[in-house]
């Protein structure tokens, strides 16, 4: 029965293998081997509490089951428990330490929590333990762009490829890379070897990025046939349209401005004590690193996602974020637009702190793998000018302060407000002067894979 479980996973069929893997625990309760492979499939169905059950009912009976002890790991730090996960990870590690795999894992969770360094020292074990272990150079490559060492970044890439030529991730990071770098043609023959949505939307930008206007717009026409929606194409069908006069429908959203929406927190709840100081706590917490970010001038950002981060910090925050994100969808629940319509039926928010100094600004971009994209204004300082500090939101693609006012709002932020829009929206923000730094807490609605 555990062995033909094991044949439906492969097949993942994971009902009948659960099935499978029940009638083996009937005949013999006590064998670890089908509790793990039941969590395994429980795991790739999504059901994340029945798989950490089965997988601690598998180190019941066999209490040095590294790869039980590794597969939690993964399964806690999908629902974002990265401390538990790095946890188990650890246990296994006790158990197993030349698990090259664990290693890998704990610095993907290290790398989440924004703990940089220990993410490389992670992955430099992994290579110690298994020199050609080329996932392991693909999220090195990843940390070392967190960091701005996007040369170094470039190499790594170029040897996880050399390990594995068909590692579809890999060409993907290193793509990206030449993107960001202005390397668009090379970027785009990178890209157009992979049909994923991914993929393909970047092949949307670089051609835009080329002012190729025949094969962007048949791009354009490729990715909205197949059924594809998000916030890139909505991006890039409102960008066209003032680029080259060309309307089409938009299948994200049709006219973004009117899904821009600004609420006053401190209203709601006691802002000073659950943002202010939650923040003020983040920022002094040496675990919480901060990263490069080359659109941000005279400025910090903190490293991964926040949310995971501080523990039960952020937890009266997601929780107010949650609520306005609902009460935001029921607002505007009578829309025809595809940003309402498809509004994911389950999602996770990522999110980051900004703290800029006098003279601080950033420049116009999407969050490409948001849908709804969120700011809260923990502290703004003093206006020395009317628009001092303020959010624009546009559908132009040109610089800062230029283009046609009719397609962008100067959203008038203070201390306490939270703004929402379509990710779709470029935005960025008019320097300042102040002695006080501006603190945003940023975020994003990204819709569960």
């Amino acid at each position: 029965h555990n062995i033909c479980g094991a044949s439906y996973a492969a097949l993942k069929n994971h009902d009948a293998a659960i099935e499978c893997y029940k009638q083996a625990l009937k005949i013999k309760p006590d064998n670890a081997e089908a509790f793990y492979n039941m969590g395994n499939s429980l795991k790739d169905k999504g059901a994340i509490g029945a798989a950490i059950e089965s997988y601690q009912e598998a180190l019941k009976f066999k209490p040095d089951y590294a790869k039980a002890y590794n597969n939690m790991g993964i399964v806690l730090q999908s629902k974002g428990d990265l401390e538990a996960a790095i946890n188990s990870y650890k246990q296994a590690l006790k158990i197993k330490p030349d698990y090259a795999e664990t290693y890998n894992n704990i610095g993907n969770a290290h790398r989440e929590q924004g703990r940089l360094e220990e993410a490389i020292e992670s992955y430099k074990n992994v290579l110690t333990i298994f020199p050609n272990f080329a996932e392991a150079y693909a999220n090195l490559g990843l940390v070392l762009k967190e960091q701005g060492k996007l040369e170094m970044a470039i190499e790594v890439y170029n040897k996880a490829l050399s390990l594995k030529p068909d590692f579809v991730e890999a060409k993907l990071f290193l793509a990206t890379l030449l993107f960001e770098g202005g390397q668009f043609g090379k970027a785009a023959e990178l890209f157009a070897s992979d049909d994923s949505v991914e993929s393909q939307g970047y092949l949307l930008k670089c051609l835009y990025e080329q002012n190729k206007q025949t094969r962007f717009y048949k791009q354009l026409d490729y990715l909205v046939g197949r059924g594809e929606n998000n916030a890139v194409i909505g991006s890039y069908i409102s960008r066209s349209e003032i680029r080259y006069g060309i309307k089409k429908p938009n299948p994200f959203c049709n006219d973004p401005f009117k899904y821009v929406l600004k609420r006053d927190l401190t209203e709601q709840c006691d802002f000073k004590k659950i943002f202010v100081q939650g923040a003020a706590t983040i920022l002094s917490d040496n675990k919480v690193q901060q990263r490069t970010q080359g659109r941000l001038t005279n400025g910090i950002q903190t490293a991964g996602n926040v949310f995971t981060q501080c523990g039960a910090v952020t937890d009266e925050i997601q929780k107010i974020i949650y609520s306005e994100l609902e009460n935001y969808r029921k607002y505007f629940e009578n829309s025809r637009e595809g940003l309402i319509q498809n509004w994911p039926k389950s999602y996770k928010i990522s999110g980051w702190l900004v703290s800029m100094k006098s003279g601080g600004e950033l420049s116009a971009h999407i969050h490409d793998s948001g849908w709804l994209t969120g700011s809260v204004y923990i502290n703004v300082p003093p206006k020395v000018k009317v628009d001092s500090g303020n959010l624009v939101v546009t559908t132009d693609d040109s610089k800062n302060g230029v283009g046609d006012p009719q397609n962008k709002i100067s959203l008038d932020v203070v201390t306490g407000n939270l703004c929402l829009f379509p990710s779709s929206l470029l935005h960025y923000t008019i320097p300042f002067e102040a002695d006080e730094n501006r603190i945003v807490l940023a975020f994003d609605v990204v819709p569960s894979q």
